[in-house]
């Protein structure tokens, strides 16, 4: 009762304050929320979540090279740790390879160990996740996740959430399952599909989350989308995508090309064994990005995998491309 009795001049303090420090505020912004009799203040303009990709989790094979599926299990328990002891954390979010090998029992661990997160978690396929051939596909792949994963309610591989008001998430699914290849390709049903989505969305600063990178960190032709000037060319009709989130690569690379920031995440079962915690925070013209890039505890493990590896500096990239920060100026703006 006494919180509820000071609220609107707490209110009024906030509102003088943000206009003598310049913050963009108004009173429509200020999100209320309650936990039990405690209320806080949470502005919508930021945004905080953790982006892991490639943890390639595999219950049954041992490690022989710089890949440590012997110890991905831990990998993973030691990663969702770290994330539980960040606060303010939106989202989870695993751009693709959640597994080694499409079998289901990896699959269920991952998703025990997943669900241990006290953030909610999304993900992309990758194309170790499902079987070619296989009973193991794409559907029943889906479908035990939705059985363990309350978020994921879509019957689509690809799928979009808002985490927050003012901003929207598109998962978009390259996974080729007709034939063996590690390449990508969006299928038309799929780029009209985004179309739509960036249309209905114009206002909201989008967020794009796939396995393959469309702006390669390295080039890789048995790697790439293999229709990515089709797929950039949609992205480049539309002013409302801020960031493409991808793995698969299993490098480091942060490139912003005009008004979007391209991420390549490397693989958190190998050198440099970790993930990244990404924080938006937006004005009225303004794009903030910040990010840090969370290396695993288990230093003995990330040590052998980079004594075993004959890239690791490529897989870990430059300092800019781990925890920097990037600022996009006249955002959505029009000519």
């Amino acid at each position: 009762m006494m919180l509820k009795k000071y609220f609107s001049p707490i209110l009024l303090i906030i509102l003088v304050l943000s206009i003598i420090l310049g913050t963009d505020i108004a009173c429509s912004d200020i999100n209320i929320k309650d936990f039990g009799s405690w209320r806080f203040y949470e502005h919508p303009s930021s945004l905080k979540f953790a982006q892991l990709s490639d943890i390639h989790l595999d219950i049954k094979s041992k490690t022989k090279n710089h890949r440590m599926l012997g110890s991905s299990v831990g990998l993973f328990k030691d990663a969702v740790n770290q994330i539980n002891h960040i606060n303010n954390i939106d989202f989870v979010i695993f751009s693709g390879d959640l597994i080694n090998r499409p079998r289901q029992e990896d699959l269920t661990e991952f998703i025990k160990i997943a669900n241990n997160l006290n953030y909610p978690w999304y993900f992309a396929f990758g194309n170790h996740d499902i079987g070619i051939f296989s009973t193991f596909n794409k559907a029943k792949y889906l479908k035990i996740v939705e059985k363990s994963n309350k978020n994921i309610t879509t019957d689509r591989t690809y799928y979009s959430f808002s985490p927050k008001k003012g901003y929207l998430v598109i998962v978009l699914d390259p996974v080729i399952d007709s034939r063996i290849t590690a390449n990508g390709y969006i299928d038309r049903q799929q780029l009209n599909w985004l179309e739509q989505e960036l249309e209905r969305n114009s206002t909201s600063k989008v967020i794009i989350v796939e396995h393959h990178p469309i702006i390669e960190p390295f080039e890789s032709k048995t790697h790439k989308i293999l229709n990515s000037d089709e797929y950039l060319k949609i992205l480049n009709n539309h002013n409302n995508v801020i960031a493409v989130l991808s793995g698969h690569y299993h490098a480091a690379k942060i490139k912003q090309i005009g008004n979007i920031v391209f991420v390549s995440t490397p693989a958190l079962v190998e050198y440099p064994n970790g993930f990244r915690i990404i924080t938006v925070n937006s004005s009225a013209t303004k794009i903030t990005f910040k990010f840090e890039f969370k290396e695993t505890g288990l230093k003995d493990i990330q040590q052998l995998s980079k004594n075993m590896s004959s890239s690791s500096s490529l897989a870990a990239g430059n300092e800019k491309d781990r925890n920097t920060t990037i600022v996009i100026n006249n955002f959505l703006k029009n000519d």
